[in-house]
């Protein structure tokens, strides 16, 4: 972040925490815009809506925590962040890597201060391999996905996802009764998300096996799925082995 940041989100669902970050915020970039965040949910709403420069990510939220907003939009999305936690030192270390930073409340104005220039004096303060957020995206599945749906955005919870279907560089999110695209492949979106439950059966095709109320034979040795909802899905024959006993 070597231009001062121009629009910062604070996402913290603290009102005195967030007060004293606006404080030192004007400090520093006294002619930034600050936005506030109350929990994961608007934090979300904000990054998909605005072009952010620098994210002060409060780790533990009700509903959606930080740690799931940063999991949510992935790694190679985040804006610059630096996570804010009430964790103490011993548990916040598996956040603690080069290419990231932290604030552990209550922090005071200098430490604000050595996070900021952190940031501020490198070209990429994501660092070019965010271990330790990956980490936390490949042992933690997604629970929750979020989408542009029209002129809008959506958050879709995993667990509701009937089955996925890829076209071209876009994935199909079905659901009971609409659907939603996100731009990803089939193989990446399924490393994201709980692989128990989400099992793909055809090269462009995965299922919820919540949702399947029986497999029917196809031809050639195919299998189809019916769904509790009446869709119809082949099972490939290089799948099959995938999925449990029906």
């Amino acid at each position: 972040m070597s231009e001062i940041p121009q629009t910062i989100l604070i996402a913290d669902d603290e009102p005195p925490a967030r007060s004293k970050l606006v404080l030192f915020i004007k400090e520093l970039f006294s002619d930034a815009t600050i936005l506030e965040a109350s929990d994961g949910l608007q934090a979300l709403s904000m990054l998909m809506k605005h072009s952010i420069d620098l994210l002060f990510l409060d780790i533990k939220m009700p509903g959606i925590s930080g740690m799931e907003v940063a999991q949510t939009l992935g790694a190679d999305n985040l804006p610059p962040t630096i996570f804010v936690t009430a964790y103490d030192e011993h548990a916040v270390q598996a956040f603690e890597v080069e290419a990231l930073d932290y604030l552990l409340k209550p922090f005071d104005r200098e430490r604000f201060r050595r996070a900021v220039s952190r940031l501020k004096h490198s070209d990429d303060p994501m660092g070019s391999s965010p271990e330790a957020l990956r980490h936390f995206e490949q042992n933690q599945p997604l629970e929750f996905l979020f989408v542009k749906a029209g002129r809008g955005s959506v958050l879709i919870k995993t667990e509701d996802i009937h089955f996925l279907q890829a076209e071209e560089k876009y994935v199909h999110i079905h659901l009971a009764d609409h659907s939603a695209m996100l731009r990803s492949s089939l193989k990446a979106l399924l490393k994201r998300l709980n692989r128990s439950s989400l099992v793909q059966i055809h090269r462009r095709t995965a299922v919820n096996l919540a949702f399947v109320k029986r497999m029917v034979p196809h031809s050639h040795g195919d299998k189809e799925l019916i769904l509790a909802n009446g869709v119809t899905l082949r099972v490939s024959r290089r799948y099959r082995y995938l999925l449990p006993e029906m």
